[in-house]
């Protein structure tokens, strides 16, 4: 006769074994199991947060662990043919937006929660508003929606929840997300570098959102990514934005894409990351859900973290059109006030609920205001004490300019592991005023040629200073264009 303690006993021996196979292993398991149209998976699983290269500012250290639940992402940016479409269906329900001097705002709200533009309202928008019906300039369809605010990515996320049947994460009235809803969202941070920069077969982080590391942070080629000066057949015209998906690996011809380029075709490397998604390094900013914290990883929760529980900026990720193959590394963290509307900025979604799985641990650490210039006239990267080119500036950023800020990168300190420092700036700060002028804003008419000889010339006046001096980056000017 069996002994019912004993046959307890096993039971629960074999359901603690399960529980550790389970916790051990990495969990497939998302949502409701079918991956919406148009997302890839990323399974549930720890990875290494953070830059391993200490190429960048200390706001992407320390490298930690971090646990995240399985969830889904966009495999491409959001374009600006589907925010069209949900623009009209928010429209035809009534109550969800309004239109004022060309700019979409939340409904009653006057002016507080700016969605978008449309090219009423900003030349660089490519969303057309006739008055009744919002459209898209021809030709851009597929490109990734610019000139939208955290507000509009965020509000975008709900719509595209209600027209599938599936429960809003986001409350608009208070702006909380509900990450055990079921409908789409912007991915915490740390969803997107995951999902932008890490191996788990080699058990790796890559510094680029897709398999290239050679040369280190500047060997980021125009095959691969969109960044200033990369040299596709899209640098006519602003903003520089190419289709998404175009670094697929095929020989594009301008005979199917129409490119303003003179270049009658462009070879393509294949750019996805490992779990397949597009345009991870460059092409446009993405906005995360994520408030902005410069010393968030100091206290980030090992799972799920979900950022700090207020602040000024939040996280976007992934670089853009404008700037630098710097920016483009999957490790780098930069925060925006979530009015900004700007023409390298966009966002792609995230699905993925994590009732069963490791709650996120309650976060209640303010955002940082330390660093925020709110007044400055121009605001400065301290990653470097690089100027950051002001963005309600509607020229476009000439050879040479400030923004090609590697191009000042001292190479020889960056294997010593230093950075370029700058006058004006305060190492046991860690942050620079508003009113310093930084190195490279002294040399922004130089030619790439003579910005080469510069950086040689420069080398043995920097190398006695350090890295100490980089620090978070934060953008708390409203920047519109």
């Amino acid at each position: 006769m069996t002994n019912p303690m004993a046959h307890a006993t096993c039971l629960t021996m074999l359901a603690l074994v399960a529980l550790g196979l389970a916790l051990s292993a990495p969990d497939m398991a998302v949502a409701d199991g079918v991956a919406p149209a148009g997302m890839i998976s990323v399974p549930g699983s720890e990875f290494q947060m953070g830059d391993p290269w200490s190429e960048g500012g200390s706001d992407e250290r320390p490298v930690h662990t971090v646990y995240l639940s399985p969830y889904y992402i966009d495999t491409y940016e959001v374009t600006n043919q589907q925010y069209a479409n949900a623009l009209n269906w928010a429209w035809a329900q009534g109550g969800l937006i309004s239109v004022s001097g060309g700019v979409v705002y939340k409904y009653n709200s006057g002016t507080t929660y700016p969605y978008c533009h449309t090219t009423t309202s900003s030349s660089h928008s490519r969303i057309t508003w006739n008055g009744s019906t919002f459209g898209i300039t021809s030709g851009k369809e597929d490109h990734p929606m610019v000139t939208v605010s955290w507000y509009g990515a965020v509000a975008y996320s709900n719509w595209r929840s209600e027209q599938e049947g599936r429960q809003p994460c986001c409350d608009l009235s208070t702006w909380d997300c509900d990450f055990g809803a079921s409908g789409y969202r912007l991915p915490t941070e740390a969803e997107w570098e995951k999902a932008a920069g890490w191996d788990p077969d080699q058990h790796r982080h890559f510094r680029f959102g897709e398999h290239t590391d050679g040369c280190g942070y500047d060997c980021l080629d125009g095959q691969r990514a969109n960044y200033l000066e990369s040299g596709d057949p899209y640098e006519t015209g602003y903003p520089r934005t190419t289709p998404v998906g175009f670094y697929s690996g095929e020989l594009h011809y301008k005979v199917d894409f129409g490119w303003p380029g003179s270049q009658t075709s462009y070879q393509t490397q294949n750019a996805q990351s490992y779990y397949g998604c597009y345009d991870m390094s460059g092409n446009v900013w993405e906005w995360c859900n994520d408030w902005y914290l410069g010393t968030y990883y100091s206290s980030s929760p090992p799972s799920n973290p979900t950022g700090p529980g207020s602040g000024t900026c939040r996280v976007m990720r992934n670089g853009n059109w404008y700037y630098s193959p710097y920016f483009c590394r999957s490790a780098f963290r930069i925060g925006y006030t979530p009015v900004t509307r700007h023409s390298a900025h966009g966002f792609r979604c995230a699905v993925g609920t994590w009732g069963g799985y490791p709650d996120p641990q309650a976060d209640t650490t303010e955002g940082d205001q330390s660093n925020i210039s709110g007044t400055s006239a121009d605001p400065v990267n301290t990653a470097t004490g690089s100027f950051f080119h002001q963005e309600t500036d509607l020229s476009i950023p000439s050879r040479g300019s400030p923004l090609i800020f590697t191009r000042f990168y001292n190479s020889k300190a960056a294997a010593s592991g230093r950075k370029v420092a700058t006058s004006g700036q305060t190492a046991a700060a860690g942050r620079k005023t508003a009113t310093s002028q930084p190195a490279s804003e002294k040399h922004g008419e130089r030619s790439s040629i003579d910005a080469k000889k510069h950086e040689k010339a420069t080398v043995g006046k920097t190398q006695s200073q350090t890295a100490s001096s980089l620090q978070p980056r934060t953008k708390a000017k409203e920047e519109n264009e």
